[in-house]
């Protein structure tokens, strides 16, 4: 993967107008991000941002090409990621109950993955709009604590999210909540979906 996403970047590198030292300072910097300790999805941000930099400094580029060579970019970025998303058995997340009086989602994650899974505390909640999921702000207030958990390969973990925290009000309609899990080779988003209605229930609970 990282010799696709280095050739990628020569290949944007050759069809802008820098000089060859420009190029080779670039490359030098991709160099250093390699033997850093960064994980693959780390690794590939930093090689975008470094690679979009680089584009900005050519003074003979012009306005119209540096956008669309930004463009190109991103959209290579974008099909690695979504290459490296795994397909989850869908018992991935099961044995949801939601406490009504603590406003805590309970359930278990099955790592039925060949590897390790990290995770953290944080999350964030979609609604369902006009056929589309669309991620909401009722989250962007809160402060999650930075913390490393691990779903060890083949385990079963009992784990938690607290719809309490959320100050905002959720108003009628559909709603999913998000999380990421991954390792060094790949990455897995998790949903558990459910229902609001006008008196401030939650039914419904699914997850995929």
């Amino acid at each position: 993967m990282d010799k696709k996403i280095n050739k990628s970047l020569n290949d944007n590198l050759n069809n802008i107008t820098v000089s060859d030292e420009l190029k080779s300072k670039t490359m030098k910097k991709i160099e250093k991000l390699k033997q850093r300790k960064f994980n693959k999805f780390t690794y590939v941000a930093a090689v975008g941002i470094v690679c979009i930099f680089i584009i900005s400094l050519s003074q003979n580029f012009s306005k119209n090409n540096l956008r669309d060579q930004k463009v190109a970019i991103q959209e290579k970025l974008q099909t690695y990621e979504n290459a490296d998303l795994a397909k989850v058995d869908i018992d991935f997340i099961t044995d949801i109950y939601y406490d009504k009086s603590t406003g805590i989602i309970y359930f278990t994650i099955n790592n039925n993955t060949d590897s390790d899974l990290f995770f953290g505390v944080g999350f964030h909640i979609e609604k369902y709009e006009n056929g589309n999921w669309k991620k909401t702000n009722l989250t962007d207030d809160l402060a999650f604590i930075e913390i490393a958990l691990i779903a060890k390969q083949g385990e079963k973990l009992q784990d938690s999210i607290d719809l309490s925290i959320i100050k905002d009000k959720i108003t009628p309609g559909k709603y999913r909540v998000v999380r990421s899990y991954g390792s060094d080779n790949q990455r897995i988003i998790s949903y558990i979906e459910f229902e609001a209605d006008r008196g401030g229930n939650f039914t419904n609970f699914n997850s995929y």
